[in-house]
């Protein structure tokens, strides 16, 4: 059971400049030109209730013993102004080394007529992005921890008072929280009743992500049509992701861990860097990095003759080093930095997690189209020509690559801590999306401490359609139409029996 503060009050300031402008430097020469400066102030909370682990401030715990206010690791922002052991110490109201934080974001755009021609143009850009962290993401998950979150868990003879009236240990009413707890992490052996905590916490280096985009165009008119080709390509650093900094270690006779020299799943709460806390360290740090590049082609045909088409083809490759799906699948959230961008296997090589990105698709084409029958000649105004005037078909038709996937054993990597932090993979295997046989997964699958990257596997092509029928009978009557979704996707692995799955929509 846990209770924490029920009312959080998280504020943030911000202050953002930005200007631009366009130069025609000749007639067939244009530059964009622009400039944004991001001033942007770190999530606190208004009356301090948070806290933070600077691992600097850690001393170890003594066997059998227990930290000390000044020893935990466990820091309190300088405005929190309730009541606290003395030797805590302080930092800035965010918890963050850089609690400001600037970002200069140039921009540059231009457009170019090389050919006296009017048909023909090159357009390119670049430009810096900021994405901030959420609320959710950043300060609320330091309302959770120690000093303000109480928890309490009965095992075993320590729960024989509880009933089926009352099974539950009880919790101080909601009127008195928050309380500040003083946190002491205890030292081993460590009992049902004496268990180190799971810690929230950020990275006081923490910084927010920046994105860089760029693209470079060539586009070419022939009548009615329009056809370009193109690069688009991004590049993201300092992503926000949530790794342990608390990974077991492997203990040898030669290498003892905290007087360890044996490995199993019970001692490695024991094996850890910071005695007292839980291997499960939700720790969001911006350590993540992304790439993206694709090519890109169009066909564009404006209305004439009563038909318009845009037909586009991208075939592309997004790299990055943790994904959403992995979280989401583990923890029920999608694209949330706390859970969704999720480290798995080994939580001090973020780079062998590296690998295609959760919505990574090579190929994706997308067709739509509308088309305006000709009207009949129909001089006597018959009944075959009122019927036969005013159609038109319209439909979008959608093929791309499948997604990857990744297959999870739930028992695997548990001399590291917690079990489903680790994948599947056979030694030497890449990272995340790496090719292996289906059999040599599910072998690797049994080894309890194996080490593997995420997403080893890719979904089959699947195909989208929609089709619609409209008629207006009259300039005053309302259109009359008819539509049909169509949909094709198919995902089997069955070799080693691990998925077996087919799905076709009509």
């Amino acid at each position: 059971m846990n209770a924490t503060v029920p009312d959080a009050g998280l504020r943030s300031t911000a202050a953002h400049f930005f200007a631009l402008d366009d130069w025609k430097i000749t007639p067939t020469l244009t530059i964009n030109l622009g400039f944004r400066l991001e001033v942007n102030g770190q999530q606190s909370e208004v009356h301090g209730r948070i806290s933070n682990f600077y691992p600097e401030f850690y001393v170890p715990p003594p066997a059998g013993g227990f930290t000390n206010p000044a020893t935990s690791g466990f820091v309190l922002p300088d405005n929190y102004s309730g009541p606290a052991p003395e030797g805590y110490p302080r930092k800035n109201s965010t918890l963050i080394n850089s609690p400001v934080q600037l970002h200069p974001e140039p921009r540059l755009g231009f457009a170019w007529r090389p050919f006296s021609s009017r048909d023909f143009a090159v357009r390119g850009g670049y430009g810096i992005y900021t994405n901030r962290i959420s609320f959710f993401g950043a300060s609320s998950i330091l309302v959770f921890g120690p000093s303000f979150g109480f928890s309490s868990s009965l095992i075993g003879g320590s729960n024989a008072a509880s009933s089926l009236q009352n099974p539950f240990p009880a919790l101080p009413p909601r009127i008195l929280l928050p309380q500040f707890r003083r946190y002491d992490a205890a030292g081993p052996p460590y009992t049902a009743d004496r268990t180190p905590p799971v810690a929230t916490i950020i990275d006081p280096a923490f910084k927010e992500a920046t994105i860089q985009q760029y693209d470079l165009e060539v586009q070419q008119q022939y009548k009615s049509y329009v056809f370009s080709l193109a690069y688009a390509g991004a590049k993201g650093t300092h992503l926000a992701v949530t790794q342990s900094n608390n990974q077991s270690r492997l203990a040898s006779p030669a290498n003892p861990v905290n007087g360890l020299t044996t490995n199993s799943a019970a001692n490695a709460v024991e094996r850890v860097p910071f005695l007292g806390i839980a291997p499960l360290a939700f720790r969001v740090e911006s350590s993540g990095n992304s790439n993206y590049n694709s090519l890109q082609a169009t066909i564009n045909k404006r209305l004439s003759h009563g038909l318009q088409l845009l037909a586009a083809y991208t075939f592309s490759k997004s790299i990055d080093a943790a994904g959403d799906s992995v979280g989401a699948a583990a923890f029920g959230f999608y694209g949330t930095p706390i859970f969704g961008e999720q480290v798995f296997n080994d939580q001090n090589k973020i780079a062998a997690q590296r690998g295609p990105s959760d919505f990574d698709r090579t190929h994706r084409f997308v067709l739509s189209y509308a088309w305006s029958l000709p009207q009949l000649v129909d001089r006597n105004r018959l009944l075959v020509g009122k019927l036969a005037e005013g159609w038109a078909f319209s439909g979008v038709v959608t093929l791309q690559s499948g997604l990857p996937f990744s297959i999870f054993d739930s028992a695997a990597g548990t001399l590291f801590g917690p079990a489903s932090y680790f994948t599947t993979r056979q030694p030497g295997a890449g990272g995340r999306h790496s090719t292996m046989p289906v059999e040599a997964a599910a072998s690797a699958a049994a080894s309890k401490n194996s080490s593997t990257g995420a997403h080893l596997f890719r979904s089959h092509m699947c195909w989208m359609a929609s089709l619609s029928t409209e008629n207006i009978l009259s300039p005053a009557a309302p259109p009359f139409s008819v539509g049909a979704p169509f949909s094709a996707a198919s995902e089997e692995i069955s070799s080693a029996g691990l998925i077996n799955a087919s799905e076709t929509l009509l």
